[in-house]
Formats: structure tokens, sequence, C-alpha cells
């Protein structure tokens, strides 16, 4: 199978679906692997990685897209990513479908098939890719707390720790 991994398009989304070394396992087992220019860069993967395991680079994602079979992305596709999706393609990532209504007609008029990564479910009923979002997502909630009891942030300022008696 073709294989292609864009870009991270939506705005503040510095993830790539696929590290070098789970691209390079699939290059491994037979698969013909892309990934766009910079598409690992925000995660602090080069191009260069991803090559040096036989993932092949390309320019841009039109060339992405046009050599994927299965575009494997993180987050849901943007209007720039949706511009370059085919009927032909598979698309596996996050989507949240019952919250985007828009973009499930979208897809729906692409007419690609796309399997939803908060879907997929192990015999017992676990979602193996869902539970470690929710995990991040409960432990960064503390952090994004804190920042908005910030003044600039319009919070009152509190420090959580309090003060020293």
């Amino acid at each position: 199978m073709r294989i292609g991994i864009p870009s991270e398009t939506k705005t503040l989304e510095g993830r790539v679906a696929l590290v070098p070394a789970a691209a390079g396992d699939l290059v491994q087992r037979g698969h013909e692997v892309w990934v766009e220019r910079g598409a690992g860069a925000a995660s602090g993967f080069s191009d260069a990685q991803y090559e040096a395991l036989g993932v092949h680079v390309a320019a841009d994602a039109s060339t992405l897209y046009s050599r994927g079979q299965l575009i494997v992305k993180v987050k849901e596709p943007i209007e720039g990513d949706l511009a370059h999706l085919r009927s032909d393609h598979l698309l596996f990532c996050y989507l949240h479908l019952a919250a985007a209504p828009a973009l499930t007609r979208r897809l729906l008029e692409i007419g690609l098939t796309a399997i939803a990564f908060e879907t997929v479910e192990l015999d017992g009923g676990e979602l193996p890719l869902l539970a470690p979002m929710s995990v991040i997502a409960g432990r960064i909630a503390v952090q994004v707390g804190t920042t908005l009891l910030h003044q600039p942030q319009g919070g009152k300022g509190r420090l959580l720790g309090g003060l020293a008696s």
C-alpha cells in the first residue's frame, strides 16, 4: 500500500501522524511510505530521519496526496486538506464528526473511506487510540487552567501554591 503522511495544517497543531520509526517499520513490511517535506519538524523529526528508513519525502501536499492511497493524519482535515482528498483515498485520523456536521457532509461528497482514530475499538471495548489522548488532555488541563489564572489572561492572578508563611 502507498501510505501518505501530510503536514498538519490546523492552527497550533505540531504533531505528525507517524514518527520515523513507525514509518520505517511500514517500509520494512513492504509498504511505500511518503511524508510531506517538513511534516515532522514541529515534533522534532527531520526529513533525513525518515529518508534514512526508506521513507520518500514529497515536496508538497499536492505530491503527497497524489502518491498516497492511505492518508494518515493526526487532526481532522481542514479546507486545504479537503482540496487534496479524492474518492479513492482511505483517510485515517481523529475526526470527531459528531461535532462537525459540515466536515461530515464534505467527506461524504468526496466519497472516500474515513476511519476515525477515536472509533477504533478492541474486542474488549477498549479504545486504544482515544484513551491516551484522554489521559494527555486531563494532564494538560492543569497547565491550561494555571495559565488562565494569570491576570494577563483574564484571571485573578492567583498563585496556586499560595505564599509561604
